[in-house]
């Protein structure tokens, strides 16, 4: 940021802080916005990043690379809709899930790709919900899908946060599937701390990539992409909320030249089980946080190269990645999901500290 010159004066170094996600500095934001208020015109997530580019140059092509592999593998439904409830991208998981390609359901609301007439009204009243909240959800959604019916755990999120949400960011989970892993990741029982997580992965994201990017930068949980030696490339906006360490002083850094010795020992003994299998796993870990010790949950799941041309069954690995929440506000969460008995819920999922955490909003 210093070695920019800017001709209008608009941008001054002074005015950037440290950056801690794939968006602008807190700062720099503030006066765009103010400056665009003024003349009547709208701050975009398309214009973010071409300041951001404009900005950091290098360094955010560099971490723009690893956005599409981290949602290709993601070994959960992701799913980024605008704010009619039009599907732009849906991961694999999704697909699997409702059955269709990425073609199927490309520009298409719930109505078009799910059969269940109530199915779908229920999903487009949440999507509705957490723009209204501008804040992150934890729903319930009963449903048929494929005519079977399905519990699912999904999180919804504004993109990006606050009054200005262009688009919907959604993560589901099978809710028996989840709940079971976090009841034998129970901290308080002897566990090893780590547990299988069956996933089907694999599609390439055809959403355009400023929407991918934003998704990463709204996403309520903690993602990271590592090198396989155990590198990380890069860290999202959650990551330094949650753990107060910027992304300058982690990426491209060793977890031993991250944290203390026995806290990166569990880290890397993790990461090798997911490097050494090429299989999705969730761990529980007791982190040092902003907050103090916490304990949570991570999903780590490999990254296999896409555009690979060979004849195996699977692609060979280029990196790993992992998905991460606070292990007692997913548990309590969970819990009032499973004891909810309406087709459709949604709980504000905040920090257990926030005095809105879990309230019920639908």
């Amino acid at each position: 940021m210093k070695d920019y010159t800017d001709p209008t004066g608009f941008l001054k170094s002074e005015d950037s802080s440290i950056q801690t996600s794939f968006r602008l500095p807190p700062a720099l934001h503030r006066k765009l916005r103010a400056h665009l208020d003024g003349n009547n015109r709208r701050l975009t997530s398309v214009m973010y990043e071409l300041v951001e580019d404009l900005v950091e140059g290098p360094a955010a092509i560099r971490r723009a690379r690893f956005v599409v592999p981290y949602l290709s593998w993601l070994p959960v439904t992701a799913l980024v809709k605008d704010t009619l409830g039009r599907v732009l991208f849906g991961n694999g998981e999704f697909l699997q899930l409702i059955g269709s390609t990425s073609a199927g359901v490309f520009g298409k609301r719930a109505l078009d790709y799910i059969r269940d007439s109530k199915s779908a009204e229920l999903i487009m009243a949440l999507d509705r919900q957490v723009l209204r909240e501008r804040r992150p959800l934890l729903c319930l959604e009963q449903m048929l899908f494929s005519e079977k019916p399905q519990r699912r755990m999904t999180i919804r999120f504004a993109i990006p946060p606050g009054s200005d949400s262009e688009l919907i960011g959604v993560l589901g989970f099978d809710l028996e599937q989840v709940e079971n892993v976090m009841k034998s990741l129970c901290p308080e029982t002897s566990n090893t701390g780590v547990q299988p997580f069956s996933a089907k992965l694999n599609t390439t994201p055809e959403c355009p990539l400023h929407c991918l990017k934003d998704f990463l930068h709204s996403l309520p949980a903690i993602a990271t992409v590592k090198s396989l030696d155990g590198r990380l490339c890069c860290v999202n906006s959650e990551y330094t909320r949650v753990l107060g360490k910027h992304r300058s002083e982690v990426e491209n850094r060793l977890s031993t030249e991250i944290w203390d010795r026995s806290f990166a020992a569990v880290i890397m003994a993790h990461d090798d089980v997911v490097r050494h299998t090429g299989q999705v796993f969730a761990t529980v870990e007791n982190v040092p946080t902003l907050l103090g010790p916490r304990n949570r949950v991570n999903f780590r799941f490999p990254i296999f190269e896409t555009d690979a041309k060979i004849h195996e069954n699977r692609p060979p690995m280029i990196m790993t990645g992992t998905l991460g929440f606070d292990y007692e506000l997913l548990r309590h969460g969970i819990d009032l999901l499973k004891a909810s008995s309406s087709l459709a819920s949604a709980y504000l999922f905040l920090p257990l500290e926030d005095k809105d955490s879990l309230k019920a909003v639908y």
